[in-house]
């Protein structure tokens, strides 16, 4: 677990086809079909309501990224805020006191708090996602606590606002009906 340098982190992911965008102040990430890397990007959208989406509860949310992850065999993701570290770090500290590996970077922790350095994980703290994304989404602020969390290796990308909607950006369609097939739809 380390944190990456913002603009080296964009270098990296660049060639698969991952693009930051800037909504007013907050990022999301998606795909871009025209980086050259052969994609046909395609999202699902999870969130409790709406047309076009596949529908969970928000406290289903960050058993569904896990699932991406491990569906995926995504070995290192990057855990990036829409805005900066501090309010996120703030807002997870209680939920993550005492985890040993959080306690090891937390003096690294301090000196992004302004940032948006990315948050590389490897598969060996993959656990720590879940816990983040559940103290985001039950106590966290809409646009003040998103967070993206983008596959390092791989053409996924699954951007979770804390209002209670996850959009994962696939490479492509079969990609795609996998990961709408990790959740069964709540009936209406």
């Amino acid at each position: 677990m380390e944190f990456l340098d913002h603009s080296e982190f964009l270098g990296l992911i660049a060639p698969l086809g991952v693009r930051e965008r800037d909504l007013i102040g907050s990022v999301r990430f998606t795909l871009d079909p025209d980086a050259g890397a052969g994609l046909e990007p395609t999202s699902v959208v999870f969130a409790a309501e709406g047309e076009g989406v596949v529908r969970v509860g928000a406290d289903a949310l960050p058993g569904v990224v896990e699932g991406v992850i491990h569906k995926e065999h995504l070995a290192e993701v990057a855990l990036c805020p829409a805005r900066a570290w501090g309010p996120i770090v703030d807002l997870v500290a209680f939920d993550l006191a005492g985890d040993e590996r959080w306690d090891e970077i937390d003096a690294e922790v301090a000196l992004h708090l302004r940032t948006r350095d990315p948050l590389a994980l490897g598969s060996e703290d993959h656990r720590l996602i879940r816990r983040i994304l559940s103290a985001i989404l039950e106590h966290g602020e809409p646009g003040e606590h998103d967070l993206s969390v983008v596959a390092v290796g791989a053409p996924i990308v699954m951007n979770l606002e804390q209002a209670g909607r996850l959009t994962v950006w696939c490479g492509n369609r079969a990609i795609a009906d996998v990961v709408s097939r990790l959740v069964q739809p709540r009936a209406s």
